[in-house]
């Protein structure tokens, strides 16, 4: 379904926190730390790292690292050991006003980092020309290589940015570096004290269930949200994501996409809009003030179709950098999936998101692609070398986002094993439109077929303008999409497509209750599995257990009222704590105490209007 787009890219600012010093630092002035040239700003808590003196320069116009005057001695116990550490290698002298935003940091917090540079340069934004990048080394001698992206300047006298997201406790040595014709120099080495916080770092599959993610700090979360595709002239990112939060809303779906968020728009491949850039900052940093975990959808199929979408003619393949009518190498849509050059500069792009946003913990997941199965119909792009693709890029982004994000791509109605059997893809991922009544089922397939979780990335009543169907009835599929969903083995409940149509129709009370419900599944360790149930005539019923407690949803399917019964069995002898929660209007009933005997029990349902449903948390002791 061709549908109009925008990206959130993603990412973000530092939130780093500025800190003191504490040996022996003048209020209001600046102490050496270890030798000439490094000072710590008393205002603001960076420390600026000045290179020492110049060198000679190799062929390729490097400074060379072994040429700079000696760094001065390390401050004694920096290390965590008590014991003075030995002189840190000397910096490169064409490095200058290093400046990390903070000296200490939370656990899981960003730290940012611009470095000045006098190297040359033909483009800043082509790795095979000049790469940069900050290299973070942990106390266990364990080492993080986080690329870095251009922020200002010109070729000898360039800004560079790096941002770092400790995964450790305790001490870090760090430096920029960078690497121009196979030889790197790296700027003096500066530290980072990383203490606990209550944050919890960065999403990843659970290794037990397909049902929920897990944080770095082992808390387990299952994301509720929807599409919320691009800004428009109505619903503006500032405005959106925090009405999105009071609705509980803990995960969204956003597009790199048309006009305002395109990196590349009107740009050549060789360059990104920093214009662009600045504006996905300020998302991402709308998505972690809020508490929103983002998959960023990086590529909408219908800007590699050769019929302009909606009539929008810079929404077509004519228009894309990467086609030959716009000085990019690829003839036709094809050619991209295959084509070196093509792959070259869309690594270039890889690097530029990771290094821009890919220290953000709430940047979740990358989705190479939306519904690319168009390519494949329209425009018979064979489907092995758009799966040859997704491999290598796959691999690539593996490798240079040192956070381990999670990886997808997507498909509208159609299923390739050829892409689902690739380990770098982490969950299949389709779009349910139509009736929600089988959603479950379909999920439960998909896991069962490949062997990893599934998650609906759209889905509504219609793919057509919702004017098609009354607002009552899509807020009805929205409804039972996310309960039917929750029972699923789907770490992120089925996200909605039309986030405009169900706020104008005040619809988004449904994620607020349904994000209530998931986050008590979530509760303790885990896992969350599919719970042995039985119901009367006439009742939809869908079950899950955890060592926490049993999870019960029920829907009256008939026209008429209904009362009715459900029975849970293989259950342990504990006394459960009952609640019952109303999907609709949201709250809990009083608790109930439910004793199973036998490893069997029954609860004996209130009277269910048609078409009602309610959900049960049994909490085990």
């Amino acid at each position: 379904m061709a549908k109009q787009a925008a990206w959130c890219a993603v990412v973000l600012f530092g939130l780093g926190c500025a800190t003191s010093e504490t040996s022996g630092r003048a209020a209001g002035g600046s102490t050496a730390l270890g030798g000439a040239g490094r000072t710590v700003d008393a205002s603001t808590g960076g420390v600026t790292v000045t290179a020492g003196g110049a060198g000679p320069t190799n062929s390729a116009g490097i400074a060379d690292a072994g040429a700079t005057n000696v760094a001065g001695s390390s401050v004694a116990g920096l290390g965590g050991t008590g014991e003075m550490e030995p002189p840190a290698e000397p910096g490169d002298a064409s490095f200058h006003d290093v400046v990390p935003s903070a000296s200490t940091l939370g656990l899981y917090d960003m730290l940012k980092v611009t470095f000045g540079s006098s190297l040359p340069f033909t483009n800043p934004f082509d790795q095979d020309d000049i790469e940069a990048a900050l290299v973070a080394i942990a106390a266990d001698g364990s080492s993080v290589v986080m690329p870095a992206f251009f922020k200002s300047g010109s070729s000898g006298s360039a800004t560079w940015e790096a941002h770092f997201t400790p995964q450790k406790l305790g001490h870090y040595k760090l430096r920029a570096q960078i690497t121009r014709a196979g030889n790197s120099v790296k700027s003096d080495q500066f530290t980072l004290e990383v203490a606990p916080s209550a944050l919890d770092g960065f999403l990843h599959l659970s290794p037990t269930s397909a049902y929920d993610l897990v944080f770095d700090s082992g808390k387990r979360f299952r994301g509720v949200g929807e599409n919320y595709g691009w800004e428009t002239d109505k619903y503006k990112f500032a405005d959106m994501l925090p009405r999105l939060r009071q609705n509980n809303v803990t995960f969204i779906r956003t597009w790199e996409g048309p006009g305002r968020y395109l990196l590349q728009q009107g740009q050549p491949l060789s360059h990104f809009d920093e214009t662009v850039a600045s504006k996905l900052d300020q998302v991402m940093q709308l998505a972690r003030d809020n508490g929103i975990y983002v998959m960023s959808t990086l590529e909408p199929a219908i800007y590699y179709l050769t019929t302009p979408n909606g009539g929008d003619v810079t929404v077509q393949w004519s228009a894309n950098a990467f086609s030959t009518a716009q000085g990019g190498p690829c003839a036709k849509t094809a050619d991209f999936f295959t084509n070196p050059e093509a792959k070259r500069h869309y690594k270039n792009k890889l690097r530029y998101a990771v290094a821009r946003w890919g220290a953000d913990p709430h940047l979740a997941v990358w989705e190479f692609w939306n519904e690319y199965d168009h390519l494949v119909e329209q425009l018979q792009v064979p489907t092995a070398d758009i799966a040859a693709w997704h491999q290598e890029m796959g691999q690539y982004l593996r490798k240079i986002d040192p956070y381990g994000r999670i990886i997808t791509t997507s498909l509208s109605h159609n299923d390739y094993a050829d892409l689902w059997s690739l380990p770098e893809m982490q969950f299949s991922q389709r779009h349910l439109y139509g009736s929600t009544e089988s959603l479950a089922g379909t999920i439960a397939t998909y896991e069962s077929k490949y062997q990893k979780p599934f998650v609906s990335g759209e889905f509504s009543l219609d793919w057509k303008w919702p004017q098609m169907h009354p607002a009552s009835e899509y807020g009805r599929e929205l409804h039972f999409g996310l309960w039917r969903g929750m029972f699923a083995p789907t770490p992120i409940l089925p996200m909605t497509w039309w986030w405009d149509f169900h706020a104008d129709n005040n619809q988004y009370f449904h994620f607020a209750h349904a994000s209530t419900f998931a986050q008590k599944t979530t509760e303790g360790a885990g896992p969350l599995e599919p719970q042995a149930v039985s119901a009367s005539n006439g009742i939809e019923v869908l079950a899950l257990k955890s060592p926490s407690g049993r999870f019960v949803w029920v829907h009256n399917k008939t026209a008429g009222n209904l009362s009715g019964s459900v029975t849970l069995t293989d259950l342990p002898s504990v006394a459960f704590t009952v609640r019952a929660l109303d999907t609709w209007r949201g709250g809990w009933s009083e608790p109930t105490t439910l004793k199973p005997s036998d490893g069997s029990a029954q609860l004996v349902l209130p009277s269910l209007a048609g078409d009602a449903d309610l959900a049960y948390w049994l909490a085990a002791p």
